[in-house]
């Protein structure tokens, strides 16, 4: 095991260098994905490995893209920094450590890992297409029109992303599992759940901000920022830790 989490650090240490220095990661996320990376490569496996990465990956690529509604602050912009590191990775890493803690359950703690991973990707892929091509945002819970790149907001174009982020998660779980037809969907409709999940919490209790200039973010963006809906302790690292967690129970729940 030693020898699989040193593999797993070197493993782990490269790629969040490459993703700090392509500015994906800021210095503090970078420190947050070498830790995650290490227990997963090291202890997961190769499909938990293989999945990690697709998910990290095409988070990265996405994010940027061209964006006429851009999401990030300006001190984002350097980099994702270590809460929303842990807020998609604690739950996959804690599924990881009980699948080594209790063997006996392995299976179940493996699969809620994917489920977890999923519900991240599918959330992800949701918000990097929905913001960019989505057209006639609507909010989830009360149907009005929002505008594009808010939290809870949902479009035809998101929502198909989300499905196919989910399902190219549950997709990767056949290298550990095989073409396992019911382990693929059990994953798949885990992540879907989870990224409603995410909408869901977006919509009604994630605080939502009025700059100075009149827009409305999720994010405290300035000074003049007013809070005008939701909690300010529900962040969107929060939504999107509980999220993960909810597509980790689903997979569980559905076995």
């Amino acid at each position: 095991m030693l020898w699989q989490l040193i593999f797993g650090f070197y493993l782990a240490a490269a790629i969040g260098i490459i993703a700090w220095w392509r500015k994906a990661l800021d210095v503090s996320g970078t420190i947050a994905a070498v830790i995650v990376g290490t227990i997963i490569f090291g202890l997961g496996g190769l499909g938990a490995s293989v999945a990690l990465v697709v998910f990290f990956t095409t988070g990265s690529i996405l994010s940027g893209l061209p964006n006429r509604h851009p999401t990030l602050l300006p001190a984002e912009r350097h980099g994702r920094n270590w809460r929303q590191i842990l807020a998609n990775g604690f739950v996959p890493v804690l599924m990881i450590l009980l699948s080594r803690i209790i063997p006996e359950s392995a299976h179940v703690w493996q699969l809620a890992y994917y489920g977890s991973v999923a519900a991240s990707a599918s959330d992800t892929w949701a918000t990097e297409f929905g913001v960019r091509y989505g057209v006639k945002v609507r909010d989830l819970l009360i149907g009005e029109f929002i505008p594009s790149g808010l939290s809870g907001g949902v479009s035809v174009v998101g929502i198909a992303a989300s499905i196919l982020g989910s399902i190219a998660i549950a997709f990767c779980s056949t290298i550990q599992f095989g073409f396992e037809a019911r382990a693929i969907n059990i994953i798949a409709v885990a992540g879907i759940f989870g990224s409603l999940a995410d909408s869901l919490l977006g919509s009604s209790l994630q605080a939502k901000y009025r700059s100075s200039e009149g827009i409305v973010s999720d994010r405290a963006g300035s000074e003049g920022s007013v809070l005008v809906s939701g909690l300010p302790i529900i962040t969107n690292s929060v939504v999107n830790f509980v999220s993960s967690a909810i597509g980790a129970f689903i997979c569980g729940l559905l076995l």
